[in-house]
């Protein structure tokens, strides 16, 4: 077999860098990324070191999982089909890692991305300011900048993305120009979450980023333990009391949010977050009824049917196939046994940045923040951009239990 580590990166970042911007990119690059992977004699040599990697065992007890739920789905075969199909991004994961042993392929692979997605910010300044008006015609309804290439949510969840790389790249590099520019490009990215974008989902990570962000300042400004803690609760208390103003204030797009739910609450009425709620509630309903196994692969949007047609509201006679939560989604489908899989995936991911250089264990943990929150809004796992972003990454900065002699 050829040795083709090389080839495989290079497709990844192509894979990368058309995230932002194509599916068809990703789709064409990802088919030969899976085509050159499979075949190289690096993924053969690794392959017992890999199979041994945490992650890539939830990834395929995950899969399995969902595989053996098409068998006693309350759904259709076609729906159950559909969301196999989603989740088969998972393989990307031990794809990928045999390929992304050393540290400077892995800089190299989010240095691509970041920009990739910093071309989106600009435009999405751009356009905001009516400088543009390159926006995909499908999100014309959308305030200018709001959504360039995706969906508000999407191009939120990359910008949020685009934060955390950037000041992992930030706090590690040499360089004081290089330090500054990706400095500017987290700030550049955050004022377009608060200022230019109205999704919310965006907005919600940007407080549990701040945390972060300070918690890793800290790491490495090597200080004491007596500062540390110090700097630290002031920083969570400082921002803990900003983002309570602004979700206490009905006039900002934050707090809109206790507004619409309690809205909803009262009257039954149709609310964005009311109806996200809404749909929390029937998967807790599902889990709770069937707490063990759930009921199979694909049966959201049977079952969600069949409660909505028990409701006396407006809002409980929505059916729907997204929970908008991804442990919801996998509690509902597969019972204990998903939800089980799917924080396995979570907990083994934050625990192999420990065991990670400054560098890799910074970019891993911003990664993590940015999923592990957005996740509680969003089923990203079944979303293209948003579950391509993460498989990748998870790839990309996952370690062999034992390091292969080429790489």
């Amino acid at each position: 077999m050829p040795s083709s580590g090389s080839t495989v990166r290079v497709l990844t970042y192509c894979m990368l860098a058309c995230l932002p911007f194509s599916v068809a990119g990703v789709n064409f690059f990802g088919f030969l990324v899976f085509l050159t992977s499979i075949t190289s004699r690096e993924f053969w040599e690794s392959a017992r070191s890999t199979i041994r990697n945490p992650l890539v065992i939830t990834a395929l007890f995950l899969l399995g999982l969902m595989f053996l739920g098409m068998f006693h789905t309350s759904g259709s075969s076609q729906e159950a089909f559909n969301f196999l199909n989603r989740y088969k991004k998972l393989l990307f994961i031990p794809l990928l890692i045999p390929h992304f042993q050393r540290q400077e392929h892995r800089i190299t692979a989010v240095k691509v991305f970041a920009w990739s997605i910093f071309l989106t910010v600009m435009l999405s300044w751009s356009e905001y300011f009516g400088l543009t008006h390159m926006s995909d015609p499908a999100y014309s309804n959308e305030p200018p900048g709001d959504a360039v290439f995706k969906m508000h949510i999407t191009q939120g969840v990359l910008f949020s993305l685009l934060i955390a790389i950037s000041t992992g790249l930030a706090l590690c590099s040499k360089k004081k120009a290089e330090r500054w520019i990706y400095l500017v490009i987290a700030c550049l990215s955050a004022l377009d979450i608060g200022w230019v974008m109205v999704a919310r989902t965006g907005k919600a990570t940007i407080p549990i980023l701040a945390i972060w962000i300070t918690l890793e300042f800290l790491r490495v400004a090597n200080i004491s333990r007596k500062r540390f803690y110090l700097f630290l609760g002031l920083s969570v208390a400082g921002i803990s009391m900003i983002t309570a103003v602004f979700m206490l204030n009905p006039e900002t797009r934050m707090g809109s949010i206790i507004q619409e739910v309690r809205q909803t609450h009262q009257n039954g009425s149709l609310t964005s977050e009311g109806e996200r709620v809404e749909f929390w509630k029937k998967g807790l309903t599902l889990f709770s009824t069937k707490p063990i196994l759930g009921y199979g692969t694909g049966s959201i949007l049977y079952e969600s049917t069949r409660l909505a047609k028990q409701s006396e509201t407006e809002v409980g006679r929505l059916p729907t196939y997204n929970l908008h939560n991804e442990y919801l989604m996998w509690a509902a489908q597969l019972g204990i046994f998903g939800l089980g899989g799917i924080l396995a995936l979570f907990y083994f991911w934050f625990r192999m940045s420990l065991k990670e250089t400054i560098v890799s264990g910074i970019q891993i943990r911003g990664h993590w923040v940015v999923f592990s929150t957005g996740c509680l809004f969003n089923p990203y796992l079944i979303d293209f951009t948003e579950g391509y972003s993460m498989v990748l990454l998870m790839g990309i900065f996952s370690t062999l239990v034992v390091r292969p002699d080429k790489g």
